[in-house]
């Protein structure tokens, strides 16, 4: 399935480049209903378009989903703290107030790297 889906956006990209080639004088909106894609999509692979040479095709193949910058990293005793909460807190705001008063996070909090 992944493949096919790939594909059609790869389709779906081609063909909103020729469409506006074809029609400059299009809205986004014209250009996102010619294509059955939402304005923000057409946006967003409109302004992709503008960055790249005009002849460049491989800007179609999109880009890639790998994040940018790895994930941060925390202390092993805060990851803990953090494990703790989440296996008795019952709801979001629980775990902010057994948090609040805490060493290791205020230090965390602060900047300071000790608790």
């Amino acid at each position: 399935m992944p493949e096919v889906c790939t594909e059609q956006w790869i389709a779906d990209r081609a063909r909103l480049r020729v469409l506006h080639l074809q029609h400059p004088e299009w809205t986004q909106c014209r250009l996102a209903q010619e294509i059955g894609r939402s304005r923000g999509w057409v946006q967003k692979w409109l302004r992709r378009f503008r960055e790249v040479d005009p002849t460049d095709q491989t800007v179609i193949m999109g880009h890639s989903s790998r994040p940018r910058a790895p994930f941060p990293t925390y202390p092993e005793e805060v990851e803990a703290k953090i494990v703790s909460i989440r296996g008795r807190a019952t709801c979001p705001s629980a775990a902010g107030a057994r948090t609040k008063n805490d060493p290791v996070f205020s230090a965390r909090r602060s900047g300071d790297a000790s608790p």
